[in-house]
């Protein structure tokens, strides 16, 4: 594992390789386009801290407000296909990927498929946090995740930042967080998040709290937290490039929370 961290070209072989063996066939765009969405998990590449993931904390203007999470939203079926097209050009994400031709070639769906979700995410990406397409080599996809509260499913898209960014984040998000690999990789920094649920929220879930692994961000002057759906983008990636699987949650730190009705629009999560 050594060689792949401190090595930025061999890390992404590896993740492409890896998720090429990916064979979960996502939801075509088309099938239910309110319900679906794309988000970017985007890696890079630092010398003094070796890879990284980054990450966005809401912003107290949306739903989910202090959550976690990569850029991305709800797919635009027609504007998203148009911008599709354009990206296997040269110095588009697409244009180096070792598995395009042949995916397009015998997998004609699938490619389509691919590709209208990668474009998806990277409109948000630039709309989200200014981040420029060619500045970005697609690796693979992740299987889909539910978000069960709000009956919503993720499709994560893998990219690869070719060089350093200046991110210029919209309302949408409070702040840019880098997570080294590193920092992933170390069962220490991983807890349970106890959520309990306001009276509304309690009676609509139809119990009154949860249990969920987290991994704690320890970024002064505060800790961050990372649960959810976006966790388990998180955990599904180092669990197919780097075999890592967080420990049992029995035994671990507990962190407390609470979850109002407002969490659903703006402004409600309190971590304890």
């Amino acid at each position: 594992m050594d060689t792949w961290m401190k090595n930025e070209q061999a890390l992404r072989r590896r993740v492409a390789e890896k998720l090429a063996q990916n064979r979960t066939e996502p939801k075509q765009p088309g099938e239910e386009p309110g319900k679906l969405s794309a988000v970017l998990c985007l890696m890079g590449y630092h010398g003094a801290t070796g890879p990284y993931l980054v990450l966005t904390k809401r912003s107290a203007e949306v739903p989910q407000p202090g959550d976690l999470s990569f850029p991305g939203g709800r797919l635009h079926p027609r504007r998203d296909a148009l911008f599709s097209k354009l990206l296997a050009l040269p110095q588009m994400p697409l244009a180096r990927w070792p598995y395009r031709k042949d995916l397009a070639r015998n997998r004609p769906l699938r490619y389509r498929v691919l590709t209208h979700y990668l474009a998806t995410s990277l409109r948000e990406s630039f709309e989200e946090i200014r981040l420029i397409p060619l500045n970005v080599a697609f690796l693979g996809s992740l299987p889909p995740q539910p978000l069960v509260m709000f009956q919503w499913t993720i499709i994560p898209m893998v990219g690869w930042l070719k060089k350093n960014a200046q991110f210029k984040p919209n309302r949408e998000v409070a702040r840019i967080i880098p997570i080294t690999l590193q920092d992933l990789l170390n069962p220490e920094n991983y807890a349970t998040y106890h959520v309990r649920y306001k009276p509304p929220v309690a009676a609509r879930l139809q119990q009154e709290f949860g249990d969920f692994p987290c991994f704690v961000h320890h970024r002064k002057p505060q800790r961050e937290i990372l649960w959810g759906a976006t966790f388990r983008i998180v955990m599904a990636l180092l669990e197919q490039v780097f075999d890592f699987t967080p420990p049992d949650p029995k035994g671990l730190p507990v962190i407390n929370g609470r979850i109002g009705k407002s969490y659903y629009r703006g402004q409600s999560r309190t971590p304890a």
